[in-house]
């Protein structure tokens, strides 16, 4: 009973103490709840809704904190300390609860009001979408923001679009149109800051008009009989693949100068280019289509070209030289006029790609006018191959001496053609991309196809012309200009393409290239006896490995030397299969006439032919020597002394010419010039 004993000794000694100093001890009794109770109120301005409260009362040590934004939502702190809450904007009742050191407690409600202000420097921007009438992006700065909405003033009732600050967002309008866009920077409360900007919608109609722009309006101004509507493009093919295009139709009796009339928003700008191109799809060649280009509010201001098509039921690029007119005038009305001339029997017309274009060529460079020596045809789909003939009607737009002769074999296949190589040259197209040809044709409106292609016919391109006349000579000129870039060393050329042959005969001649150049396809390159290494650059064709340089197989009296050159013509190598070379000097064949070369070959009777070209192979010359020798080093002679006087520059070899490849293996070495 260890600790009973310890009460009841307290108790007692409380007694007596009680009883001495009685009148020493306060009387409870006396003491009251805390009073005075208050509380320091801080509410930062930032729009943040973050209080800090300070309670304060007489004869507290420990306050409740209830912050009035929820029921339960409190916090006890002892006094002297301070606690913060986030509100929202909006009016509480801040209740504090202060409790004495005996217990005892008092509150006090005090109204709390969190007011936001409304945010400061706000900056909008609206700008256009590159590419779009109607796009705009939009977006804003701000202080004192919690976030924004874009409003676009299209609708009278529009739902807001909302965006934080470093957010860009893009609107379309629907239509064309002045609007005041709005944006409003939102203070997390009711306060907010907006700013406006007017936006204009404009589609102009301006070059190049192409009929795709669906937010457009077409407004056709038709006259005299004509009816143009924006229709889907009937037959899409290589010249014109757009989804959509203008048809007009010439009514059956419209006036012979029936048209229509598109304005532009803008006047033309002729200040670069002063041709234009259109694409045009008619029912038949021959047939005059005019453009003329009026002022806007001076019909007597205007200009006009003429332009006739070539081709029926297919699309084809016409070009409208305007370089003769007045350019300081200003155009904005494009017109276009259908069969010119002839009243309307109810054709239809397409039309599409207005744009500003080069010029037809103004200068062309022959490519091969077949007057030297003939280039080696090959022919195809059961075509005979093509010889080079006398001219059989020198009149007119040709009176060249000699032509090439096309025949199409009757059963030949549909696309018969036939194809030759620039050996050593390319086309290289500049600017206008043009190439023309003079042909003559027993028959109209036959298609008459060019296709070039380069070196591995890896990249090809081709055009259609139609002949509109027969039995008499015609240039047809081809546009190139959607042409790959690349150097095209081979022209294929078919008559009558996309009809079975009948026998018939076709003449072409005089293939020139427009505002573009013929290259040369070598590099310069020093004779030599190959004993210091391959040359700068060897060419081979048509099947001929290329060239390499290795010891000399079999050195003998005739050909001692250490290193000699090899090829192979391959199996199933083309006839004319060979190399080619270029010195940096032209050859001089003033002093020396001949020309040596050391040869060894699998057997006898083979043709090494030797040709000797200038640089553009507009002047070329060769000479046949067939061998005597199998296995062993012979030297072949060539007599040079008829060739044409030119700058020759390039050395082609052939061996076993006129004979396909069968994997033979070739030798030569030490080219000379003789007498």
């Amino acid at each position: 009973m260890k600790y009973f004993k310890y009460i009841i000794l307290s108790v007692f000694a409380l007694g007596i103490l009680g009883c001495e100093e009685d009148d020493r001890i306060t009387d409870l009794s006396t003491i009251t709840a805390p009073t005075e109770i208050s509380a320091q109120i801080n509410i930062e301005q930032d729009n943040s809704g973050l209080v800090s409260i300070t309670p304060t009362a007489t004869s507290a040590s420990i306050f409740e904190v209830f912050f009035g934004d929820t029921a339960d939502n409190s916090v006890e702190i002892e006094t002297g300390e301070t606690v913060q809450n986030t509100y929202e904007e909006g009016v509480y009742d801040l209740r504090i609860v202060a409790t004495g050191v005996t217990g005892l407690s008092a509150e006090e409600t005090i109204p709390l009001t969190v007011s936001f202000q409304a945010p400061q420097n706000l900056e909008i921007s609206i700008t256009p979408v590159a590419g779009s009438n109607f796009d705009i992006n939009v977006t804003a700065t701000a202080d004192l923001e919690t976030n924004f909405e874009f409003y676009a003033g299209e609708f009278a009732e529009e739902e807001a679009i909302s965006f934080l600050e470093g957010e860009v967002i893009t609107y379309s309008y629907s239509s064309v149109g002045n609007y005041t866009a709005r944006v409003v920077a939102l203070s997390g409360g009711a306060e907010t800051t907006e700013a406006t900007q007017e936006v204009v919608i404009a589609n102009p109609l301006l070059l190049p008009v192409d009929f795709e722009d669906t937010m457009q309006m077409y407004n056709f101004i038709d006259f005299e009989g004509t009816q143009t509507t924006v229709e889907a493009n009937p037959s899409p093919d290589d010249t014109n693949s757009s989804a959509m295009v203008a048809q007009t139709i010439k009514t059956a009796g419209a006036a012979f100068f029936a048209g229509s009339i598109v304005t532009l928003d803008e006047p033309i700008d002729f200040s670069t280019l002063n041709n234009i191109k259109l694409d045009v799809l008619a029912p038949a060649a021959g047939i005059t289509v005019k453009m003329k280009l009026e002022n806007a509010t001076d019909p007597n201001i205007s200009t006009e070209v003429d332009v006739i098509n070539t081709v029926a039921n297919q699309w084809e690029t016409l070009t409208y030289d305007f370089s003769g007119a007045d350019l300081t005038q200003e155009y904005s009305n494009i017109i276009v006029f259908f069969d010119f001339g002839n009243d309307g029997d109810g054709s239809t017309y397409l039309w599409d790609n207005i744009d500003l274009t080069t010029a037809v060529a103004s200068g062309f460079d022959s490519v091969e006018d077949f007057e030297g020596t003939a280039p080696m045809f090959i022919a195809f789909g059961d075509m005979q191959t093509p010889q080079v003939v006398a001219n059989p009607n020198p009149s007119g737009e040709n009176t060249t001496a000699n032509v090439v002769e096309m025949v199409r074999t009757s059963g030949s296949a549909d696309f018969a053609g036939a194809f030759f190589e620039l050996n050593g040259r390319a086309i290289d197209f500049n600017g206008v991309n043009q190439l023309r040809l003079k042909s003559y044709s027993p028959t109209v409106g036959s298609i008459i196809k060019v296709k070039l292609e380069n070196d591995d016919a890896s990249i090809t391109t081709e055009v259609d012309v139609a002949t509109t006349v027969a039995n008499q000579w015609e240039t047809l000129t081809y546009s190139f200009t959607s042409a790959p870039e690349a150097q095209y060393t081979r022209i294929v050329v078919f008559y009558d393409f996309g009809n079975v042959g009948n026998g018939e005969t076709y003449y072409y001649d005089e293939i020139e290239v427009g505002e573009g150049e013929i290259i040369s396809t070598a590099t310069d390159l020093t004779i030599e006896d190959f004993e210091n290494g391959a040359p700068a650059t060897f060419i081979s064709f048509e099947g001929a490995t290329d060239p390499v340089i290795v010891a000399n197989p079999n050195p003998s009296a005739e050909n001692n030397t250490a290193m000699a050159v090899q090829i192979e013509k391959t199996d199933g190598a083309q006839f004319f299969a060979g190399t080619f070379f270029e010195v940096n000097t032209p050859l001089d064949l003033n002093t020396y006439s001949k020309i040596r070369v050391k040869t060894l070959n699998p057997s006898t009777g083979l043709v090494v032919k030797l040709r000797l070209e200038n640089q553009d192979n507009s002047t070329g010359f060769e000479v046949d020597v067939t061998n005597g020798i199998a296995g062993a080093w012979e030297t072949l002679e060539y007599d040079f002394s008829g060739a044409p006087v030119a700058d020759y520059v390039r050395i082609v070899i052939f061996f076993d010419f006129e004979n396909g490849g069968m994997g033979t293996t070739h030798f030569f070495d030490e080219f000379e010039l003789t007498n």
